[in-house]
């Protein structure tokens, strides 16, 4: 970021030279005595001073009333507060003494020249650490052999004190966080650090061969979530799903998978729910499992186009932005970032170590919403579509071994209900643009798409060529799977008459599909399974 966007900075220290605590208390006490106190900056061995960053410091202390800035003790991982009046240093980079009123320099300083000098009038305690209003503004003229992998952090929001104390620097140039700032914590230990995007470059190494896939939750402040409200001994949905789990003795997944409507009327509360009754729950199960090992998409009940999206006929009347916001919201909580503009997503995965498989997880909700129609339609759009395959780098007929590639997305390909009555104005559960995605899908050697939507689970096959006019290609096979719910009440599920879940299980040859129900009181049974071959289409046996 240009140095323009710097409004204060945090400076780091320890009591090297003083007994604990004895720093703040050395230069308190010449503020007293004197009403101002020059503060050294011990900077580390790699840093010099970025002179046009400095400038702008000194500017603001100069200027009438001074800056405010904080001083960040890294061992006692406490904040302090310093009013910042004039900055000083030599324009020939040496270390030295302030010029102006030396008598204001700590006694314990004598024989330590500083690069840079910051005259304070008042240093007080910091009640709360700072961070959350505070983004980084990272100045690569700060080190001297060039940025050392800083500008990661560049325009984030400071997560925490330890994401601060892990950094090997003493000074942090910060403005005001902004609307949009990444609020992921980094850790600088980590190798295998995921910096936030929606489709992550890196694959996700897992020893697990399992993804987890849910569907249609449907948390609800209206009791139209199944396991919510339960009373003393029910269960909720996670715990329930952890029972099959535990009787699989599976000890981890690599992966979940979550096909859209997380709400029932797209409220913040019914997001903050899904997050924290779900979510959480699984991320806490099992340490291997990170933010970024989820994949969501949305349905039509978790973007809010009228007040009662609930309710299908019911007419459009909120604008897409607003529409839009509360799941925003619940995205950027799972993954610290605003969604893209389609509020698409994607991850690579190696599961078992040896088995590449690619996800796409497609907005199906994109219908052009105007007055006068109706929500609930489902739609992708072309756009989107190129837009995945670009990000996912699937080249359409490739040749030669590739990763396992699936399609996520909440509408359905291929009617699923036995039948659908015919009620004027009323909304098709057939995404509209069916026809171009399954294209899509076949000109892209997509294996498997698995979508929600109806509560009703579903298993076909379907083998034909991507284009009729085109009879020089060969026929294309993909797999579409749909699920039932995962967490809807009983007077909205569909034939099975059962909450459900399913695992998806890998191997070199065939991925098979295991649909298992789930209750808040009875045990969990096997319901069936579908097994998929991929030895042909993706060429890893």
């Amino acid at each position: 970021m240009p140095t323009s966007d710097i409004e204060t900075l945090i400076l780091r220290f320890r009591d090297l030279s003083t007994s604990s605590g004895e720093t703040i208390a050395f230069h308190q006490q010449v503020i007293t005595d004197k009403n101002s106190v020059w503060w050294g900056w011990w900077h580390k061995e790699g840093e010099t001073i970025p002179d046009e960053a400095f400038r702008k410091i000194a500017q603001a202390a100069s200027a009438l009333g001074g800056l405010d800035v904080f001083l960040f003790h890294s061992d006692q991982q406490q904040f302090f507060e310093a009013h910042c009046v004039k900055l000083f240093w030599d324009i020939e980079h040496q270390r030295t003494h302030p010029r102006e009123q030396p008598e204001l320099v700590p006694e314990y300083y004598e024989g330590r020249p500083c690069l840079a000098w910051f005259r304070f009038t008042s240093i007080r305690p910091h009640s709360e650490p700072p961070l959350k209003d505070l983004s980084y503004v990272e100045i690569p003229e700060l080190f001297t052999g060039g940025e050392p992998g800083y500008q990661l952090f560049d325009g984030k929001v400071i997560a925490s004190t330890e994401e601060l104390r892990q950094q090997n620097r003493t000074i942090w140039f910060v403005r005001t966080q902004r609307d949009g700032d990444p609020t992921h914590e980094i850790k600088m230990f980590d190798a295998h650090q995921i910096v936030p995007s929606d489709f992550p470059r890196d694959h996700i190494v897992s020893s697990s061969t399992d993804l987890l896939w849910v569907s249609d939750l449907h948390f609800s402040e209206d009791r139209f979530h199944a396991f919510t409200f339960q009373a003393e001994g029910d269960r909720s949905a996670w715990e329930s799903i952890r029972l099959v789990l535990d009787d699989e003795k599976i000890e981890n997944v690599a992966g979940v998978i979550a096909s859209g409507d997380f709400a029932w009327k797209a409220s913040p509360a019914e997001f903050d729910q899904a997050r924290t009754l779900f979510f959480d729950p699984i991320l806490g199960w099992n340490k291997k499992l990170k933010n970024y090992h989820l994949l969501v998409c949305p349905g039509n009940h978790d973007l809010r186009y009228s007040e009662e999206p609930a309710e299908k006929n019911q007419p459009v009347s909120v604008a897409s932005e607003k529409a839009r916001a509360a799941y925003e919201d619940f995205y950027e909580k799972l993954f610290f970032k605003r969604p893209n503009e389609f509020l698409s997503c994607g991850r690579r995965f190696l599961l078992g170590g040896a088995i590449p498989v690619e996800i796409a997880c497609l907005n199906s909700c994109l219908l052009n919403q105007k007055d006068g129609l109706f929500q609930g339609q489902g739609f992708v759009g072309e756009k989107q579509m190129r837009d995945a395959a670009r990000e996912l780098g699937w080249d359409p007929h490739q040749t030669g071994p590739r990763a396992v590639r699936i399609v996520v997305l909440h509408h359905h390909l291929l009617p699923v209900s036995y039948s659908e009555a015919a009620y004027q104005g009323w909304q098709y559960s057939v995404t509209l643009d069916a026809e171009s995605l399954m294209r899509w899908v076949l000109k892209h050697d997509v294996d498997l798409v698995l979508h929600g939507h109806q509560h009703q689970p579903f298993y076909t096959q379907v083998v034909r060529s991507v284009d009729l006019k085109d009879t020089d290609t060969d026929s294309r096979t993909t797999t579409i799977v749909g699920m039932g719910s995962t967490g809807v009440d009983l007077g909205h599920l569909g034939e099975e008459r059962t909450n459900m879940f399913a695992l998806l299980q890998f191997g070199v040859r065939e991925v098979r599909i295991r649909f298992f129900s789930i209750d808040r009181r009875n045990l969990p049974k096997d319901l069936f399974d579908f097994r998929v071959d991929l030895s042909a289409r993706s060429r890893l046996a």
